[in-house]
């Protein structure tokens, strides 16, 4: 049970990561767009 317990902790940590990652660069994406919008 503990181990279990071990390797979904590792597995959620692991998964927030690639979350983070990929608001951040979702975030990135949309700054991108505003500024080409705003371009002249």
């Amino acid at each position: 049970m503990s181990q279990f317990g071990v390797t979904l902790c590792a597995f959620d940590r692991r998964f927030n990561i690639f979350l983070r990652i990929l608001y951040i660069l979702a975030l990135g994406i949309n700054l991108k767009e505003d500024m080409l919008h705003k371009m002249p």
